[in-house]
């Protein structure tokens, strides 16, 4: 694939030509960079961060903090000498197919002792909630939805239990199996429905899960769990009533864990966000929450926020916990333009459409990863990153070794994809949710599966036998309205 992509600078470094420029600085960006080096290709990977995500590494908790994860990249930079090829405090402005040729403190903000207000429950707003709750004056959580959130069951790791398991293989062995798993993890869905098992069985199935943490509740148990609703009721009941056992206040337990008959919405169907004390928080005498679909926020105001009930809450600090663009968000945001001028955003507004959660008509040689149409929310982040980028840099090898210098799926192939995606969702319990699985929670947005529901092992076998058809949907060296002769591929303007 010989077009390059050219590189212009933002008034520091001059234009340069590489074969790859990767657009972000995480396992997905630095996969890419890893492999694709060893295969002798000039890459540039270009983030907005300031950093990146010495001895053999262990992990030191069962879920990393940010902290350690921070740590974790720096130890694959030096053992991997990525920082070379990678352009910090660099964002994508725009990118356009050529045929011719705000950040805050990591350091934190003192609240101690000051009247701080929270809005939104999504995973930063639990996150954020837990670790404040206990250093402010005084909280006031505004919750438009409850987050049916599981407990994380966090704790230490013993460094020579991790040692061993180490060096008889297990890390290997993890790795292998997280790749046939429905979601990629290290755990997956019983092979038997819910109504296979009596009452008690659930029961004693459901505690069994709950005591093991993490995600297993939502993706350990019962195959058809978030396709049968009745099934799906008897997991509600249960998170509910494990919940509502931990929150001392009966007016704040309908708002943070509401019975099945106020149930917000179907379990599983949001992303049940992890916690470790989230609900305790809410014990405190200090700590009130707002239910902001029954008193919903009418302004802000110099002091803080008033209510359409006409309280004047006053703050020292709001934190903003609302959510973002997801899914989409990351790739439109950027002015990217395709062969026929349109941008992506324009070509996605009505409606998204890819070929295989990686491509999209019209915008060759452009690839994404933990994207749309993918199995990425419904998956573990980099077991897709990793299978994905597997199969994008088997497609630019392929392109290389044949000599195709553009490869670009086909108008026809991404519609095909697009209603698989849609017709694998449309027969579980997703669509009955507002979420941003769905797009629902921006404004303006397509209502539409964003994810592939599948799973991995489907996922990777309809992948696998595209590329083993010779990469059956795509279109190698179309020909473009050229105007004169050129080899440049993409050219990304940078802030």
């Amino acid at each position: 694939m010989s077009p390059a992509a050219e590189v212009k600078g933002n008034g520091v470094a001059a234009t340069s030509s590489m074969d790859v420029v990767i657009v972000g600085a995480g396992f997905g960006g630095l996969y890419q960079l890893h492999y694709l080096r060893k295969m002798g290709y000039k890459c540039k990977v270009v983030d907005n961060a300031g950093e990146l995500g010495g001895q053999d590494w262990t992990w030191s908790e069962r879920f990393p903090s940010w902290p350690e994860l921070r740590r974790y990249f720096q130890y694959v930079d030096e053992k991997l000498d990525l920082s070379k090829d990678v352009q910090l405090n660099t964002g994508v402005k725009s990118a356009e197919f050529d045929v011719n040729s705000s950040q805050y403190p990591q350091e934190g903000i003192e609240l101690e002792g000051k009247k701080v207000a929270v809005i939104g429950t999504g995973a930063s707003g639990v996150q954020t909630i837990q670790e404040i709750g206990p250093q402010v004056g005084h909280l006031t959580v505004l919750q438009r939805t409850p987050n049916l959130c599981l407990p994380m069951n966090q704790h230490k790791l013993d460094p020579e239990v991790e040692a061993r398991v180490k060096k008889e293989g297990g890390y290997e062995k993890v790795f292998d199996y997280r790749r046939n798993t429905f979601g990629g993890f290290h755990f997956d869905f019983l092979e038997k429905n819910g109504d296979e098992d009596t009452d008690e069985q659930k029961k004693e199935l459901y505690e069994k899960l709950w005591d093991g943490g993490g995600f297993r509740f939502w993706l350990a148990t019962y195959k058809d769990l978030l396709f049968d609703k009745k099934v799906n009721d008897t997991a509600y009941n249960f998170w509910a009533e494990k919940t509502r056992a931990r929150i001392k206040d009966p007016k704040k337990k309908d708002v943070l864990a509401p019975l099945l008959d106020k149930q917000p919405h179907t379990f599983g169907t949001k992303r049940p966000s992890l916690e470790q004390r989230y609900y305790e928080v809410y014990n405190q005498d200090n700590v009130d929450v707002v239910a902001l679909k029954a008193t919903p926020i009418e302004t802000f105001t110099e002091k803080g926020i008033k209510l359409k009930d006409g309280r004047d809450l006053e703050f020292d600090v709001i934190i903003l916990a609302t959510g973002f663009d997801s899914v989409t968000g990351g790739l439109v945001q950027i002015d990217i333009k395709g062969t026929d001028g349109v941008s992506l955003a324009d070509k996605w507004s009505k409606g998204t459409w890819t070929y295989l959660g990686m491509t999209t008509a019209n915008f060759p040689n452009m690839y994404f990863l933990y994207g749309p149409q993918g199995p990425t929310a419904f998956a573990n982040g980099p077991t897709i990153v990793e299978l994905q980028g597997d199969w994008i840099i088997d497609a630019i090898d392929y392109c290389e070794k044949n000599n195709k210098k553009t490869m670009d799926a086909t108008a026809q192939s991404e519609a095909g994809w697009t209603k698989h995606v849609a017709e694998l969702c449309d027969i579980t319990l997703f669509p009955g949710t507002d979420s941003w699985y769905m797009g629902a929670n921006v404004p303006g947005k397509p209502r539409e599966s964003l994810n592939y529901a599948g799973g991995v092992p489907r996922y990777v076998r309809e992948t696998k036998e595209v590329a083993e058809k010779g990469y059956a949907g795509f279109n190698f060296d179309a020909p473009y309205d050229t105007g004169k002769l050129g080899e440049k591929v993409n050219a990304l303007k940078l802030n």
